[in-house]
């Protein structure tokens, strides 16, 4: 009986000896080619539609990976695994299958509640199994009640790990027995199956623990009060907001939300740009290795953007009804909601120092010069306020701006968790190089500590990093530089998806690490949609004038099938209008919207060039080439012939 290696489609017995891979992505697996067993298999993973043939030689799956499909293990689909399991091997052996199943089941949930516990930890949230009812909302928020909730949830952290280690053991010991009693293509499909539904069951709890995760940071900025919305908003309109809208706008315009479904060119395109910089450096490995090294990449970039564009709705870290209310408000186009302006403070003047300031704002129009001047013994210089006091040294402190309402970066906002720690680290640092003493020092980090826990950052993390910064500047315990040969760095730019982001990150290092040594890798995710993106009152930049932009057009009058998919580095209306290469210049000879219209010669049909719709953006030519050529393989349309503008190597 013959054999053929191969991945997904329709199996086809001629292709002997051959892999059947689909965009690199997944397991191998081994299918028999007789034709009374037929071609049907199963994967562990997900696979795209276009194959190409890998040599047999190239396949560096293990054999743990590869299901031998024969008349021993065919599985009837209308059979349940537990009638095939008790026919085969007894009753016996299916009890102990069941109990590996629901062991594993619970040790999966348990990993996801520990998970949850430690996020609640870290962001000094507390479940609502210990938000007991108090007599008192005064003693609900004392430090004495907080610190107990504290021990006990430390408590229930220990208790998650300690179930965690006895199911693992029972499961390696149950995992143990099926092995020794079943083939071992046999367990290789349970342990299959088991994974499928521990993974089911993961992704549910996963969800419900991030909806909880979500209301307990709600309920945390309500419940202590951290920012008086009076105090931060300023409305100057007849409009009156309500109490939900207030709490949203309260969380301040750079508040970041989760990103919503991905592109899936301009989330491609980072990994095909990153393959070309990598291409630039020495590979540690022999042909078999780059291409198992391509398709590990392929996997993690479409695995990863399924799985976000999958769970993006249990990412939510604000409460619908504040969305709710915030797009409501966004729909009324005479309201601005802007940052508060920046108002002069009212100074006491001096004759010769007015005469001066209005000399110098005299010079020209649009030079404006801004005064300070001491007063009660304190001068006000850029950060600092300088106060006089006996001695040749004056006292040095941190300036407050009598315009800062103490709103910053909310700590609930979806931004990298280091984006928070950086922003503690840098206030910190930037009040002790400004202190002139310690005791200053205390007076300015009290005033910071009241701001930053004031903008939901935890008081256990804030200590974190005022310890870090003195360690490092002041008792000098910094770690002695190493003598590590630098590895060159490789930058690579994506959008922050949260914990995807995060498995992205590990994976990625991993492989580089393998492959490129002597490469490190640099992260920097962009900036995501924030509330001020919802109020934008500045002019909309015309269609006409917008360049480096994939674009979409159809005709009006045959619709998606006859569509046009291209880019343009030079502004849209030159890529239609410029005379002899515009879409639509009479001149052009070479034009696929006006060749459809010349074939159909139906007066109807028409590319308005008003209908146009931008599909994605860039910075460069190169990264808007890599857009265009994936939505050229992926996305329907037959007017633009060219199968892509710069060859894909990954996807």
């Amino acid at each position: 009986m013959k054999k053929c290696t191969i991945q997904l489609g329709e199996f086809k017995p001629k292709m002997q000896g051959s892999t059947w891979q689909l965009g690199g992505f997944g397991r191998s697996m081994q299918i028999s080619s007789n034709p009374e067993i037929g071609g049907r298999f199963c994967t562990d993973d997900l696979f795209l539609a276009s194959a190409k043939i890998i040599p047999d030689s190239l396949n560096r799956q293990t054999a743990t990976d590869r299901i031998l499909t024969d008349d021993r293990v065919e599985y009837p689909l209308n059979a349940s695994i537990a009638d095939v399991t008790r026919d085969r091997y007894g009753s016996t052996t299916l009890a102990i299958f069941r109990e590996l199943e629901n062991a594993r089941t619970k040790s999966s949930k348990v990993k996801q509640d520990l998970d949850f516990l430690l996020k609640c930890q870290n962001a000094d949230l507390f479940p609502v199994f210990l938000r007991f009812k108090l007599s008192s909302k005064q003693l609900s928020r004392s430090s004495d009640i907080a610190r107990f909730r504290r021990r006990l949830l430390q408590r229930e952290i220990n208790n998650k790990r300690k179930t965690l280690q006895r199911l693992l053991e029972r499961t390696s010991v149950l995992s143990a027995n099926l092995r020794s009693v079943v083939r071992h293509v046999d367990f290789v499909h349970y342990h299959r199956v088991i994974s499928d539904t521990c993974s089911k069951a993961s992704s549910k709890v996963s969800a419900i623990h991030q909806n909880k995760l979500s209301r307990l940071r709600a309920q945390a900025l309500v419940d202590n009060a951290l920012l008086n919305p009076d105090s931060v908003i300023s409305n100057l309109s007849s409009y009156q907001l309500s109490d939900i809208e207030k709490a949203a706008l309260a969380r301040g315009l750079k508040f970041t939300l989760p990103p919503g479904r991905l592109k899936k060119g301009s989330y491609l395109a980072n990994f095909e740009l990153l393959f070309k910089k990598l291409n630039l450096e020495s590979f540690s490995g022999t042909s078999e290795d780059r291409l198992y090294f391509q398709n590990k990449l392929c996997d993690c970039a479409f695995s990863s953007m399924y799985n976000f564009n999958s769970s993006r709705h249990t990412l939510n870290n604000t409460p619908q009804e504040e969305l709710q209310a915030l797009q409501n408000l966004a729909k009324d186009k005479d309201i601005v909601v802007m940052r508060r302006d920046l108002t002069k403070e009212l100074e006491s003047n001096r004759e010769a120092v007015v005469k001066f300031h209005e000399f110098l704002d005299s010079l020209h129009p649009s030079d404006k010069f801004d005064r300070e001047e001491e007063s009660d013994g304190k001068l006000s210089f850029l950060d600092t306020v300088i106060k006089r006091k006996e001695g040749p040294n004056p006292n040095i402190s941190t300036r407050i701006k009598p315009t800062d309402k103490g709103l910053l970066n909310n700590f609930s906002s979806f931004v990298p968790d280091k984006t928070n720690t950086a922003l503690i680290f840098t206030l910190v640092y930037q009040a002790y190089r400004i202190a002139s003493d310690m005791l200053t020092f205390h007076l300015d980090i009290t005033v910071l500590k009241n701001k930053l826990t004031s903008n939901g950052f935890p008081t256990h993390l804030i200590d974190t990093y005022i310890g870090a910064v003195l360690g490092r500047h002041h008792a000098n315990l910094s770690q002695p530089s190493t003598t590590d040969v630098p590895r060159k760095e490789v930058l690579v730019v994506m959008p922050y998806l949260g914990p995807v982001s995060h498995l992205v990150k590990r994976q990625l290092t991993k492989l580089v690490h393998k492959f490129y040594p002597s490469v490190g890798l640099k992260f920097v995710y962009r900036r995501g949609f924030r509330i001020a993106n919802m109020f934008n009152y500045k002019d909309k930049f015309p269609l006409s004038c917008k360049s480096m932009v994939v674009y979409y057009t159809q005709c009006k009058q045959c619709g998606p099938s006859a569509a046009y998919i291209g880019k343009t580095v030079n502004t849209v209306y030159e890529r239609f209008f410029a005379s002899g290469t515009g879409h639509l210049a009479p001149n052009n000879k070479n034009s696929a919207l006006l060749d459809h219209l010349v074939s159909t010669g139906d007066p109807n049909c028409d590319f308005a060039f008003n209908d146009l719709r931008i599909l994605d953006t860039g910075s460069y030519d190169e990264p808007i080439r890599f857009i265009e050529s994936i939505l050229l393989k992926y996305d329907k349309q037959n007017l633009n012939t060219c199968e892509r503008s710069i060859e894909l190597q990954l996807v």
